[in-house]
C-alpha cells in the first residue's frame, strides 16, 4: 500500500524559533500531549532531548520524528541554527524532499538565513517560509518578504496576511480563500475560518499572489485577465507545481510561541512540498560514470543514502534515505565508496532522542539502523546494482584550540574523541608529531566547548581547552613538476613505485591522468589520487586545493602496489610543495552586527577596527566581512561600545590571503 510521505526540515538563523515551531508542529499533530518551552524548567522541548541543548536553549544535533497530518506521514527533522552546527543542516538537506525556511518578523534575513539559503540552493531543496514572532514589536512581513527576493534571490510570495501586528496578532487571514483564520481554545488547538473583507494591503498581496501563479499557467493568466473567477483548486495545483520546481516560495506568516499560524502551515507542507516520488534524484554508475534518474520504486533494488552517525551506549546509529527498493534487516548492500560489504541489524523510526522499531523502509522513509560501519555521505547499494548518490557538502572547521587532559586517562580520551569525529564530520583532531599536543578543529568556539562538555558527560574525560586560534590555510601560487621514485625493500617483499607530473595551483582537489602506453597500470589510479588528496590534508596548515596531472611513471613486477603508488604519491607532493611557493590564508567571516539607530557609528567602527571591510550599511545595522582572527572577544567589545545594546551573529565566507 502506498503511503502519502513528507520529508522536511525546518531550517533557519538562531533564535527565529524553529524548535519552538517543531514543538507545535507534534503538539497539534498529536505526537505530544503538553508544549513545552525551549528554554523552560519543564525539560525543554521535545527536539532537544540532549539536556546540554535544554541547559544552553539551542538546538546543537538535528532531531528527527514523525507526525501525521492529513494522511500523509510527515517526517520532520529540525535542525541547529548556530552557525557552529551547520553541518548537521548539510546533512539534512541533503536528503530531505523540502524545508520550512523560519524567519523572524522583526530581524528578517539574517546572517544564517543566507547560509540556509546557499544549503538550499546546493542540494534543490524546495522550501515554503514561514514568518515567524509577528507578535512582537516592530513586525513587518512585507519588509521581510522584500528581503527575501532581494537579499536571498527567492521568489517569494504571501499565501497569507497576519491579521493585525504586534500586539494586536490574533490571526492570519488565507489570501486565496480571502476568509480569516482564527484560533480558539487552550493551546489554540480550534481552527476557525470566516469570510472577510479585506484590507488594501491584504488585497493588494492576493493579486500580486495570483499574478506570480498565473505566470506559470497560461489557462490561470487568461482567466485572470478577463476578471473572471477562478478555480482555487487549480491556482493551488500550479502554486504547487511552481512549489517543487523551486519558481515560487510560498510565505506563511504566524506567531509559534502564542501559538497562531501553525496548523495553517502544516496544511501548506501537504499542500505545497513535493512527495518523495515528485523529486528527481540523479544517481551515477561509478564504472561508467552514466548518469541514472532513480525512480521510488518499491520492487527495484535497494539504494538509500547514510547521511548522519549517532553514536550511543549501544553501538552506532546510522541515519538513512531509502530511494529506492524496500530495506529490511539483514539485507546485503554494498558501500559503494570502499566495496565493503553491509548488513542492517535493526532498523527504527527516529523520535527525537528515541527510536522505535519498525520492520522495513520504504522509498522516501527515513530510519535509524544499527549494524553498519559507513560514513556520512555513504551510498549503500544493491552489490548488482551499484549507484551513487551525491557527495556530502562538509564545511571546513576554521577555529582551533589545544587540548589538556586533567583526568580520565589517554585511553578513554582517545576513545571519546573518536566517537566524536565518527560522528561529527567537521571536528578534526590532530597531534603534534614533535610535543605530542592534541589540537581540536572545529566550526568556532561554541563547538570546542561543546565537545569538551561530551567528553566530560559521556566518557568521564575532564579536560582543559587553550586559547582559541584560527585554522589557517595555504595555496598553492605556480605550477611545479615531479618525477618521484618510492623504493622501499626489507628483505621481503618490497616497495616500488615512480610517478611523473605536474602540480598546478586550484581552490579544490582536482586529478587528471594522461599515462599512456601503460606506463602505470590504470588499477594504481586510485590509490594515486588518494595519495595526494591525503597529501593535501597532512600539509601543515592543510592546502586548500591543487590541480595534479599524472603524465608518467613506472612500476617494479613484483614491489608495485597499491600502497607503493600511494606513499609514492604523498611523498611527491611534500617534495613539490615548498617549490610552488604557498600562500598563507586565514578565515574571513561574514558578520552582521545590530543596533539601535543612534549607535550606528559604534558599530562600523567597532568592526573596522578589526580590519573589516563593510560591505553594507543601513541605520542600525552593518554588515562586514572581517578576519576571524580578530573577531575573538568582539561580544564583549561590542556591548562596551553600544552600552549593552548591541548583538551580531556571523558566518564564515571564505579563506583569503593573510593581511
Amino acid at each position: 500500500m502506498s503511503i502519502d510521505i513528507r520529508n522536511i526540515g525546518i531550517s533557519a538563523h538562531v533564535d527565529a524559533g524553529k524548535t519552538t515551531l517543531a514543538e507545535r508542529i507534534l503538539f497539534y499533530a498529536g505526537r505530544i500531549r503538553t508544549i513545552r518551552d525551549v528554554k523552560g524548567g519543564d525539560g525543554g522541548a521535545h527536539m532537544d532531548h540532549d539536556p546540554l541543548e535544554t541547559d544552553m536553549g539551542i538546538t546543537i544535533d538535528a532531531a528527527a520524528t514523525t507526525v501525521r497530518w492529513r494522511d500523509t506521514d510527515v517526517h520532520v527533522v529540525d535542525t541547529p541554527g548556530h552557525v557552529d552546527f551547520t553541518v548537521e543542516v548539510e546533512r539534512a538537506l541533503r536528503v530531505l524532499d523540502g524545508a520550512i525556511l523560519v524567519l523572524s518578523a522583526v530581524a528578517g534575513v539574517q546572517a544564517q538565513t543566507h547560509t540556509v539559503g546557499r544549503q538550499m540552493d546546493r542540494y534543490d531543496v524546495p522550501c515554503v517560509a514561514f514568518i515567524n514572532k509577528c507578535d512582537l514589536a516592530g513586525a513587518d512581513p512585507a519588509l521581510v518578504v522584500e528581503q527575501m527576493r532581494t537579499a536571498l534571490d527567492l521568489p517569494a510570495v504571501l499565501v497569507q496576511w497576519p491579521l493585525g501586528l504586534e500586539h494586536d496578532h490574533r490571526g492570519i487571514i488565507d489570501l486565496l480563500t480571502e476568509e480569516s483564520v482564527t484560533f480558539e481554545g487552550s493551546e489554540n488547538e480550534r481552527v476557525t475560518r470566516a469570510r472577510t473583507e479585506l484590507s488594501p494591503g491584504a488585497r493588494a498581496a492576493r493579486e500580486a499572489l495570483l499574478e506570480a501563479v498565473a505566470e506559470h499557467d497560461e489557462d490561470l493568466l487568461e482567466a485572470l485577465l478577463d476578471g473572471g473567477p477562478l478555480d482555487l483548486e487549480r491556482v493551488r495545483a500550479v502554486l504547487a507545481h511552481a512549489t517543487h520546481l523551486r519558481q515560487l516560495v510560498p510565505v506563511f506568516v504566524g506567531a509559534a510561541r502564542q501559538n497562531l499560524g501553525v496548523q495553517p502551515l502544516l496544511d501548506g507542507v501537504v499542500d505545497y512540498l513535493p512527495r518523495p516520488e515528485q523529486r528527481r534524484v540523479v544517481a551515477t554508475d561509478p564504472e561508467t560514470e552514466a548518469l541514472h534518474e532513480v525512480r521510488g520504486d518499491v520492487d527495484g533494488a535497494v539504494l538509500a543514502y547514510a547521511f548522519k552517525l549517532q553514536e550511543t551506549d549501544f553501538g552506532s546509529l546510522t541515519w538513512l534515505r531509502v530511494y529506492r527498493g524496500i530495506l529490511r534487516p539483514g539485507v546485503a548492500l554494498v558501500d559503494v565508496r570502499t566495496g565493503r560489504k553491509q548488513r542492517p541489524r535493526r532498523l527504527s523510526r527516529l523520535d527525537a532522542g528515541e527510536t522505535l522499531p519498525v520492520a522495513e523502509a520504504r522509498p522516501g522513509e527515513i530510519v535509524a539502523v544499527s549494524g553498519l560501519d559507513v560514513a556520512s555521505g555513504t551510498t549503500l547499494s544493491d552489490p548488482d546494482h551499484r549507484l551513487v548518490i551525491g557527495e556530502l557538502h562538509v564545511p571546513e572547521p576554521v577555529v582551533q584550540r589545544a587540548l589538556r587532559l586533567v583526568d580520565g586517562g589517554p585511553d578513554r580520551l582517545g576513545r571519546g574523541l573518536s566517537r566524536m569525529v565518527r560522528e561529527d564530520p567537521t571536528l578534526r583532531v590532530v597531534t603534534n608529531g614533535e610535543t605530542g599536543e592534541t589540537v581540536l578543529h572545529g566550526m568556532g568556539e561554541l563547538h570546542l566547548e561543546v565537545i569538551a562538555h561530551r567528553l566530560r558527560e559521556r566518557f568521564g574525560v575532564q579536560v582543559v581547552l587553550g586559547e582559541p586560534s584560527v585554522a589557517e590555510r595555504q595555496a598553492l601560487t605556480k605550477a611545479t613538476s615531479f618525477d618521484y621514485v618510492f623504493k622501499r625493500q626489507s628483505g621481503g617483499p618490497g616497495l616500488y613505485a615512480r610517478v611523473v607530473g605536474t602540480v598546478e595551483p586550484a581552490t579544490s582537489f582536482e586529478f587528471d591522468w594522461t599515462v599512456v602506453g601503460g606506463a602505470i597500470p590504470t588499477e594504481f589510479r586510485a590509490a594515486v589520487a588518494r595519495g595526494f588528496r591525503t597529501a593535501l590534508a597532512e600539509a601543515e596548515p592543510e592546502v586548500v586545493g591543487a590541480h595534479v596531472v599524472i603524465t608518467d611513471g613506472s612500476t617494479h613486477p613484483n614491489d608495485s602496489s597499491d600502497r607503493a603508488f600511494e606513499l609514492a604519491a604523498r611523498m611527491a607532493f611534500r617534495e613539490v610543495l615548498a617549490k610552488a611557493e604557498p600562500n598563507r590564508l586565514e578565515p574571513w567571516m561574514r558578520v552582521v552586527a545590530e543596533a539601535p539607530d543612534e549607535w550606528q557609528g559604534a558599530l562600523i567602527q567597532s568592526l573596522t577596527k578589526r580590519r573589516g571591510r563593510v560591505l553594507e550599511a543601513e541605520p542600525g545595522r552593518v554588515e562586514a566581512e572581517v578576519p576571524l582572527s580578530r573577531m575573538f572577544g568582539y561580544a564583549t567589545a561590542l556591548r562596551s561600545a553600544t552600552s549593552g545594546a548591541g548583538t551580531f551573529s556571523m558566518v564564515f565566507d571564505r579563506f583569503d590571503t593573510a593581511v
